[in-house]
């Protein structure tokens, strides 16, 4: 964290690489629109929120903790996307192999993939396996968009 221009910097990481034990890479890191206290990762570990992201208090760092574990399949935990919802922070949106919504900031998921009319199969056309994707959330004039990319390897 920076409070004075870029002169000075302090850790602000607190417990936010604890699960990092071997390796691990943080793709996404999002704060919430209205509290900059409230941050959200998206990594290859899973999610992480913390709460109190500005803490500068050695006392009380920062903590994280992993939110919708049980809900995320556990192949897919390897993460790209993280978004919120252009005009309602409670409901985000994740990606891995699959895309995920929230209605409750994070707390639980659900995988809209094959609700939503995505048929991930279709872009494994021999040539091109799909490996992850990757999303972005716009608002729209008929409402939301949801944009998601593929990334993926030839073979």
């Amino acid at each position: 964290m920076n409070a004075n221009s870029g002169d000075d910097w302090e850790d602000v990481s607190g417990t936010m690489l604890d699960d990092f034990t071997a390796d691990g890479v943080i793709r996404r890191i999002i704060t919430h629109p209205t509290d900059g206290n409230i941050v959200y990762f998206a990594s290859s570990e899973g999610i992480y929120k913390s709460g109190n992201a500005l803490s500068v208090d050695p006392f009380d760092p920062p903590s994280w903790d992993e939110i919708g574990a049980s809900d995320i399949d556990q192949m897919d935990k390897d993460l790209k996307g993280l978004e919120f919802h252009p005009y309602n922070s409670s409901i985000m949106y994740c990606s891995g192999k699959d895309i995920y919504v929230s209605t409750d900031a994070g707390d639980s998921w659900s995988d809209i993939t094959t609700s939503k009319g995505l048929d991930i199969s279709s872009f494994n056309n021999g040539n091109f396996v799909l490996e992850r994707i990757n999303i972005s959330v716009t608002a729209g004039q008929s409402g939301l968009n949801l944009h998601y990319f593929g990334s993926g390897f030839i073979v």
